[in-house]
């Protein structure tokens, strides 16, 4: 990386930790739970009617500073099955990590210097 690409990518952690917001990112693989920022970027909602229960699918992309997905000092991709776990007051909301609508994969880099990765999940709700 150059001088001035070492600073966009500096620039664009500062505006993703500063935009976003405090989740908890737990690792699949090996149960471990990271406070991380990030942000959410778009949004897909489904549904789906059963005899009993309505099911409401809720399909978001979150960006988050690759720097900050360490886990014991190694940095990770994100997994399918990952969870992003977002409290507000007494609510958690549970975001799923996967492969949804015929993506290749669960992420994605947000730039062509991977500084930013943009990870899909669902959300699942009863209704």
């Amino acid at each position: 990386m150059t001088t001035a690409s070492d600073l966009m990518a500096h620039a664009r952690t500062l505006q993703a930790r500063m935009w976003g917001q405090d989740v908890i990112y737990t690792r699949k693989s090996t149960s471990t739970e990271l406070m991380v920022t990030g942000r959410k970027s778009g949004v897909m909602t489904t549904g789906a009617e059963g005899t009993d229960v309505v099911v409401q699918s809720e399909f978001f992309s979150w960006v988050f500073a690759a720097c900050d997905l360490l886990d014991a000092g190694e940095l990770f991709e994100p997994d399918d099955g990952d969870t992003i776990a977002v409290r507000t007051g007494e609510q958690t909301e549970t975001f799923i990590v996967g492969t949804y609508n015929g993506e290749p994969q669960c992420w994605e880099p947000a730039d062509s210097e991977r500084v930013e990765l943009v990870v899909h999940t669902k959300l699942w709700g009863e209704a």
